[in-house]
C-alpha cells in the first residue's frame, strides 16, 4: 500500500471515528431537547404521568383525525382529546407537506418534506397522539379536488384504508370535512376520508390487505361515524371543546400553546398562507349528532 492511500485511509478512519463522536453527542442531545416536550402516556418519570398512564388505560376509545399536511391539525383539539380525556388518538396527514413554502432556509421539496416531519413528530409527541402518512405527494397549490386525486391516485385511498384497519377507531374526525373551497388538497382530504372508511369496511375491498391480517373494520353494525371540525361558521350548532381547560395534571391548559414549545408552534413559519390561519376555539365544535361518541371517553 502507497504511502498516499495510507494517508488517504487513515483520514477516512479518523472521518469515521468524527462521525461517530457526533452522532453519540447528537443522540444525548436529542435527548436533552427531546426533556422539553410531555411524554408519551405511561412514560415519564413523574405522578402526574403515571396518573395519565392509568387513567388511559380505562379509556377504550381510539380516534382517528385526518388532514392534509403538517400544520393542517388542530393541536388544542388533539390534545384535549388525547390528555384531556384520555382517548387512544392518532393523527393521520395524508401528505408529508414537501410542496409547502420555505420562509426560513433554502431546503425545498424532499428536504422540506423531512424537516415538516420531523416537526410533526414532535409536535404529535406534545399532543400525546400517534402518527400515520399515506404516500400522497405534496405538489403545491391545487386549484381543484380532481386535480389533487388525479395526481394522488388510488393508493392514497388504499393507505387510508390501511391505517383505518390498523388503528381501528371509534370515531373519525376530518379536518377538512365541510371545507368545498380552497386548496384542493384540503377538499381531496375531506372528501376521501368517508370513501376510506366505507371501504375500510367493505370486505370486499383490498383483500390483499386481509392477507397481512388487516381485516375490515366498521366499529359495529353503524359504521365508524365521521365527525367535520366547524371552521369559522359564526354561530357554531355543535359539541364545543373546552380546550381553554387547565389540566389538574399538569397545571396547563389544553390548548396549543399549553402544551406544544415555541419551536413547534414555529414551524407555521414555513409557510406564510398556513400562517395566516386562525386557530380559535371555533375549531373545537363538532356536530351535536355525533357528541355521544365523544361522550362514550
Amino acid at each position: 500500500m502507497s504511502a498516499r492511500h495510507r494517508i488517504i485511509r487513515a483520514s477516512a478512519i479518523g472521518f469515521s471515528f468524527m462521525l461517530v463522536l457526533f452522532a453519540l453527542f447528537c443522540g444525548r442531545r436529542g435527548f436533552l431537547v427531546n426533556a422539553q416536550f410531555s411524554p408519551a402516556a405511561g412514560t415519564g418519570p413523574g405522578l402526574p404521568e403515571t396518573i395519565e398512564a392509568i387513567e388511559s388505560a380505562r379509556v377504550t376509545t381510539r380516534i382517528l383525525y385526518i388532514d392534509a399536511h403538517p400544520d393542517d391539525e388542530s393541536a388544542a383539539v388533539l390534545t384535549y382529546l388525547a390528555r384531556g380525556l384520555h382517548a387512544d388518538v392518532a393523527l393521520l396527514s395524508l401528505t408529508r407537506g414537501e410542496g409547502g413554502q420555505n420562509d426560513l432556509g433554502p431546503e425545498q421539496a424532499p428536504q422540506l418534506g423531512l424537516i415538516r416531519t420531523q416537526e410533526l413528530l414532535a409536535a404529535t409527541r406534545g399532543y400525546g397522539v400517534k402518527l400515520f402518512f399515506t404516500r400522497a405527494r405534496d405538489f403545491g397549490f391545487s386549484k381543484t379536488p380532481e386535480e389533487t386525486e388525479k395526481v394522488w391516485g388510488d393508493q392514497v385511498v388504499e393507505d387510508m384504508v390501511r391505517v383505518i384497519r390498523t388503528f381501528r377507531p371509534n370515531v373519525v374526525i376530518s379536518n377538512f370535512g365541510s371545507v368545498h373551497a380552497g386548496h384542493g388538497h384540503h377538499q381531496a382530504s375531506g372528501l376521501l376520508t368517508p370513501k376510506a372508511v366505507r371501504e375500510a369496511a367493505d370486505a370486499n375491498a383490498y383483500p390483499e390487505l386481509q392477507k397481512e391480517g388487516l381485516t375490515p373494520w366498521s366499529a359495529g353494525t353503524a359504521g365508524v361515524p365521521i365527525m367535520d371540525l366547524d371552521r369559522g361558521s359564526d354561530s357554531p350548532q355543535g359539541y364545543s371543546i373546552p380546550v381553554g381547560d387547565v389540566s389538574p395534571l399538569y397545571g396547563k391548559p389544553t390548548g396549543r400553546s399549553g402544551w406544544t414549545p415555541s419551536p413547534i408552534i414555529a414551524r407555521k413559519e414555513f409557510q406564510r398562507f398556513s400562517a395566516r390561519h386562525s386557530y380559535g376555539a371555533r375549531l373545537g365544535w363538532l356536530p351535536k349528532a355525533d357528541r355521544s361518541s365523544l361522550q362514550a371517553c
